[in-house]
């Protein structure tokens, strides 16, 4: 089930996607919503926040958005994870970003 912060967050990367991915990856092109694919890992559906498509310096590559609302000890593993299926899916370089929405202690990258 979705939490609270879901909602408002996917509506607000949603209503300007190209500002975020300024800001996230500055150089890239935005090109639009990655196209839907589901994400399976174990039979359980992954779903990410935001997953759009960007050119870099003449690639075609995806970044990927997570928004988490406090600190999860377990949110590098799940980046990583995300990262990688989504790499793997598009077949294209995905580039992970989790923004937090309350100021908490995270660990170093």
């Amino acid at each position: 089930m979705p939490g609270k912060w879901d909602t408002s967050t996917k509506r607000l990367v949603g209503e300007n996607p190209e500002h975020f991915i300024r800001w996230l990856v500055p150089g890239a092109k935005f090109e639009g919503k990655a196209k839907a694919k589901p994400l399976n890992l174990n039979d359980r559906e992954i779903e990410a926040d935001a997953l759009y498509e960007i050119v870099l310096y003449g690639i075609l590559c995806l970044v990927h958005i997570e928004f988490q609302s406090y600190y999860d000890e377990t949110m590098a593993q799940r980046m990583w994870q995300y990262n990688a299926l989504s790499t793997l899916s598009y077949n294209l370089p995905t580039y992970s970003f989790v923004i937090y929405l309350r100021k908490c202690e995270v660990p170093e990258p």
